[in-house]
């Protein structure tokens, strides 16, 4: 240690100075901490990141799917060389398919997430139940093929049948109940007036007998029993079977009524099955074609090789 007056080395401890007589501090000096020196870092120059598709490991993502935003590469656009993004998912959608909710299910794929809701029954659809080349937002169930339309002469025969089964048999027996009681109306009054009873229920139990036929036959085969005969069937316009409901109220009850109340709507209805599309007024209001039942063969399937004429709306 130092003197801290006049700067003579002194020996460790000693409190006065030998020289100049100062009195030095009983307690020790401390020497200034000196700070760590600071570690040096080094600077690592980041790999370039390169994103990678999570379905297809090690493939190169190239953008998002413009319908459902997701991370697509190579593989995962069916059209990527011509720069369509478009997913495998959404591959083939237009502008008429819906798009569905985030999360959605397809409801007959459980496993599969929906892509678009369908535009006539409203169900969640995944990418495999949609038609290929569809453009109307439907999904499978409800984008049937259809068959050729049924002829004309078909058609005529057909609600010839019909009519003759609901009308003709109450009209035959009504006529036969009544000329086999002529003698009876010139003999009896009394008789007369119990036959005119009986001709009149049972014109009405034949054509009550004669609608309920129809009605059996439509819900055993989907055909009145005209139709039945003729080798034809009435479905919707988009080749799915005709609700009963439909072809009772739409099809034939509002036609009846409006025909009864305007004879010339009633043959204007007629008339139109001379177009192209063979659509009557009925037919449109029940939303309904009218097409060759194939026996053995699937709806819609071209036979022999003919070609499947398309229903014109």
């Amino acid at each position: 240690m130092s003197c801290r007056f006049c700067g003579t080395l002194l020996p460790h401890g000693t409190l006065v100075c030998d020289v100049c007589g100062g009195e030095q501090d009983a307690s020790p000096r401390r020497e200034p901490e000196r700070p760590e020196p600071r570690p040096q870092l080094q600077y690592v120059e980041p790999e370039p990141f390169r994103a990678t598709c999570l379905e297809h490991e090690g493939m190169p993502l190239l953008g998002t799917c413009p319908r459902c935003e997701k991370p697509v590469c190579v593989r995962c656009a069916p059209d990527a060389v011509n720069d369509q993004l478009a997913c495998t998912d959404c591959y083939g959608l237009g502008v008429a398919h819906r798009p569905a909710p985030a999360g959605a299910v397809c409801a007959v794929h459980a496993d599969k997430k929906a892509v678009f809701v369908c535009e006539r029954c409203g169900s969640f659809a995944c990418s495999s139940c949609r038609r290929e080349n569809d453009t109307s937002g439907r999904c499978v169930k409800c984008t049937l093929p259809t068959g050729n339309l049924a002829s004309r002469s078909d058609r005529f025969v057909a609600n010839l049948v019909d009519h003759l089964l609901v009308v003709g048999v109450p009209l035959v027996l009504l006529l036969v109940v009544g000329f086999s009681s002529v003698s009876t109306f010139t003999r009896d009054d009394g008789a007369a007036s119990n036959v005119a009873v009986v001709m009149v229920l049972g014109t009405f139990g034949a054509i009550g007998l004669s609608f309920t036929a129809q009605i059996v036959a439509q819900l055993r085969w989907g055909q009145s029993i005209g139709k039945r005969l003729t080798g034809i069937k009435v479905v919707r316009t988009d080749g799915s079977p005709i609700e009963l409901w439909r072809l009772l109220i739409l099809r034939n009850g509002v036609m009846f009524v409006i025909s009864n109340a305007f004879g010339l709507i009633g043959l204007v209805d007629i008339l139109l099955i001379f177009t192209d599309g063979r659509r009557c007024i009925h037919d449109h209001l029940a939303d309904s074609i009218v097409i060759e039942e194939r026996s053995g063969a699937t709806l819609g399937a071209p036979r022999n090789g003919e070609q499947v004429d398309a229903p014109k709306t």
